[in-house]
């Protein structure tokens, strides 16, 4: 007899940005592909955080994006997403399991390059020296 399970699978990026020097809405624009515009509020200065957040349902289950202001490990402000599938309840079957899995990668392998078209994607692929 499988029991029911509920998967999810999840990643984290983190993209170095200066917020001092760098004007957060139009980074978030040009390179992550989520721009958002506001009028209500003139500030000469730039924004010094940014939080947003999309929660959609999707054939696989569930589907969130979270972006927001962050820091790495060597204490780096930059952009952090969390990008998040979770499967409704499924059997704990190892093929459905792997299936499911499969899926989801891809799903969110082609939401990040979507994400990030453009030069910035292929930045990734550039050696650093």
């Amino acid at each position: 007899m499988n029991s029911k399970i509920t998967l999810t699978l999840q990643y984290l990026d983190f993209f170095e940005c200066d917020f001092e020097s760098n004007n957060v809405y139009q980074f978030r624009s040009k390179n992550l592909n989520t721009p958002v515009r506001q009028s209500f509020f003139n500030n000469p200065g730039n924004p010094n955080t940014v939080n947003l957040g999309f929660y959609c349902n999707v054939e696989l289950g569930s589907f969130s994006l979270s972006i927001n202001k962050e820091k790495n490990l060597s204490k780096t402000d930059g952009i952090g997403t969390q990008t998040n599938i979770t499967s409704s309840s499924i059997n704990s079957d190892t093929k459905l399991i792997k299936d499911w899995i499969d899926k989801s990668h891809e799903f969110c392998s082609q939401l990040f390059k979507g994400m990030t078209k453009g030069k910035f994607y292929q930045s990734f692929n550039q050696i650093k020296e």
